[in-house]
């Protein structure tokens, strides 16, 4: 186990310090432009741009490869240059990218424009994950976290409402201007936020900057966990991207759209009791049975025939997949030192982002030939097949 990243200077275990209250309301605002950027721009593209589907995704998708790419070096460069430093620069960034969509440009300078968005997304994102470690009660890690990665979940549930309802009305404005007021809050909230940041000793700067070899940019310690959480990210991929088709296809459209609000209810209701017997019992106390409930879930959403069932998938994989993801991340962040926790974080979600990217890939492949529940069959065969290789690998050795 790595040395607590809490540090002797906070005794404390309470977790709502107002710190942790100012990042926890960024991550909410920062999730919803995430969410909102995601669910409205292919739309915004064909109508404003007059393109067709292929380059509105291209335009759509390019935000997520760009923060995939930032992900990677911004958990090495991040101490160096001072975490306040980076998270304040990357928010500003972000924020005037915001008010950018409002110019008048030609369709590749708003790819290009998307691309250094997603940069700064990338960035901000992942200094924002590293510096709320400085604030969580040594003890309370899994429930802190927990609480904090809530507000994406509480995101998920409201932006594509929000963005889908604004879309339909051709209130594509109001989209642009809900993302940059959102941006302006998020920045407000990190503005306001202390970050004490990381002394480096010379022997760590040599450690984290001396070459360009693979251990300067992913965490060793944290590639064995990061991976499973990009096997599972890439099994949840085909939900995001194909549960409207397979609604269509069971005569369950009606329901489709509160299927991520019944998934975020069940984990906004689940994930802080996660958290607090991670802190108690340790991680396979709750990874392995949600690793279970996943390939549950998985199950019967391939079988189900009504809404009941439907809604059952949902809270199944919010049980699984939702809790699994938080808790494997808290582990895999306490497993190393304090100076690369930055490195560990980053190799964590840009080993997730990759699977979450290339599940709906996969998917549509595999769908001409076996169908969304053959799909979905196949994604619970892979959840046993984590959860056996996820005791080999860890869980016998805790």
């Amino acid at each position: 186990m790595g040395s607590s990243i809490q540090g002797t200077d906070a005794p404390s275990q309470r977790i709502w310090t107002k710190d942790f209250a100012l990042a926890t309301t960024s991550r909410f605002f920062y999730g919803v432009t995430f969410m909102l950027n995601n669910t409205t721009m292919t739309a915004f593209c064909m109508k404003a741009y007059g393109v067709g589907t292929g380059e509105a995704g291209m335009a759509a998708g390019v935000f997520v490869v760009a923060a995939l790419i930032s992900r990677v070096f911004a958990g090495r460069y991040a101490d160096l240059a001072g975490r306040r430093t980076v998270l304040l620069a990357s928010g500003a960034v972000y924020f005037a990218l915001s008010l950018a969509y409002f110019a008048p440009m030609g369709f590749s300078a708003f790819a290009l424009m998307r691309f250094l968005h997603g940069l700064a997304f990338g960035v901000n994102n992942n200094t924002l994950t590293v510096v709320v470690t400085e604030h969580l009660p040594d003890r309370r890690w899994g429930e802190a976290l927990g609480y904090f990665s809530l507000a994406s979940t509480l995101a998920n549930a409201v932006a594509p409402f929000l963005g889908i309802a604004l879309v339909h009305g051709s209130r594509f404005i109001a989209v642009l201007a809900l993302n940059a007021v959102c941006s302006a809050l998020a920045f407000l909230a990190i503005a306001c936020m202390r970050v004490r940041g990381l002394e480096l000793s010379p022997e760590q700067k040599a450690e984290l900057f001396s070459g360009f070899k693979l251990r300067d940019f992913f965490e060793p310690a944290a590639l064995s966990l990061s991976a499973l959480a990009m096997v599972a990210t890439l099994a949840f991929g085909s939900v995001n991207s194909f549960l409207s088709v397979h609604a269509e296809s069971l005569g369950l459209s009606s329901y489709a759209p509160w299927f991520f609000v019944i998934y975020a209810v069940a984990l906004m209701l689940t994930r802080p009791h996660a958290g607090k017997l991670l802190d108690r019992e340790g991680e396979n106390a709750v990874i392995g049975p949600a690793v279970v409930s996943m390939a549950l879930g998985f199950a019967v959403l391939a079988f189900c025939a009504g809404g009941a069932a439907f809604f059952a998938s949902a809270c199944l994989l919010a049980v699984g997949f939702g809790n699994f993801f938080s808790n494997v991340q808290v582990v895999t962040v306490k497993a190393v030192e304090a100076h690369r926790v930055g490195l560990a974080t980053s190799t964590f979600y840009a080993l997730a982002d990759f699977g979450l990217g290339m599940g709906p890939m996969a998917a549509g492949l595999l769908i001409p030939h076996v169908g969304c529940r053959g799909v979905y069959l196949v994604c619970a065969a892979v959840s046993a097949v984590l959860l056996a290789v996820y005791w080999v690998s860890h869980g016998r050795r805790v």
